[in-house]
């Protein structure tokens, strides 16, 4: 258990990686051995962990790569080419990720992917309805939220003793629970690794404002599609603590210009891209 909060955000800055689907990182590199493959079907293959893809872009902001402001995993790729791709998915720290009685690590593993998935996938649906060209770099944000929420599971979670049980035994936001425990809730877990890692400074600002009543001004619109992905995770029953949300948040709709109906357009299309996603690649319903 970590002793303080200021050393748990000094553990958080010296993470060097997430553990990543070995399954994903597998068939990434297969992919990458095609001299005839396109970049964004790779890409689309590392969107599948969310935690992998992450690590993608944090690789391609590196001073080593220019450290540059590359926002999404398509560009990326192209950045960093096939070749150095393959190197890092050679190395990356990959997990089974098969079921969720593995207490290899000290976090539900299946679930922990599944939700993380949904949430990015919640995310693109919503910003790619409006703003197609914010889509991509909408995912990684939220791809960097999950991050902070599998960080801090496994640096101070136990099976006996976690966030998601205690938002659920006590019937508060998941937020709320964490912040109990650890002085501290995943979005600002999210950009103390966003900072670490050279990630946009955006990103950080917004995750670490997703659970307040508002963003700044400028994040506006990617503060609102948390809310309201997060709103669509929920509605699944995904593993998120205490659903304490039966309406979408009216400030993300109205931010968005968005009515309730305009979720329920989505919503079959979030639970079949979610449902495809649990059953894995090749699997029938």
């Amino acid at each position: 258990m970590v002793g303080s909060l200021h050393n748990l955000q000094e553990q958080i800055w010296r993470v060097q990686d997430l553990p990543v689907r070995e399954d994903v990182a597998k068939r990434a590199a297969e992919l990458s051995l095609d001299p005839e493959i396109r970049a964004d079907v790779v890409a689309h293959e590392l969107e599948r962990d969310p935690f992998l893809s992450l690590q993608v872009v944090r690789l391609a902001n590196s001073e080593r790569f220019g450290g540059g402001r590359v926002a999404n995993v398509l560009d990326a790729i192209i950045i960093l080419g096939m070749p150095t791709l393959r190197r890092f998915l050679a190395i990356a720290r990959t997990y089974p990720c098969i079921t969720d009685g593995d207490y290899a690590f000290p976090f539900r593993a299946k679930s922990t992917w599944v939700t993380a998935y949904a949430f990015s996938a919640a995310t693109a649906l919503i910003v790619g309805s409006g703003s197609p060209e914010n889509r991509l770099e909408a995912r990684s944000a939220a791809h960097l939220l999950q991050a902070g929420r599998l960080t801090l599971s496994i640096l101070v979670e136990n099976p006996r003793r976690n966030a998601p049980d205690t938002s659920q035994n006590l019937k508060i936001p998941l937020v709320v629970a964490e912040s109990e425990l650890w002085a501290m809730h995943h979005g600002e877990a999210a950009a103390l690794l966003g900072e670490a890692w050279g990630l946009p400074a955006s990103w950080g600002r917004v995750c670490r404002s997703y659970a307040t009543p508002r963003a700044p001004q400028s994040e506006a619109w990617l503060w609102a599609s948390f809310r309201l992905a997060g709103f669509l995770v929920q509605t699944l029953g995904l593993d998120y603590g205490y659903q304490d949300r039966k309406i979408p948040c009216p400030l993300a709709l109205e931010t968005l210009g968005w009515t309730t109906d305009d979720v329920d357009v989505i919503l079959n299309e979030f639970v079949t891209q979610v449902d495809e996603y649990e059953r894995g690649p090749g699997r029938a319903a």
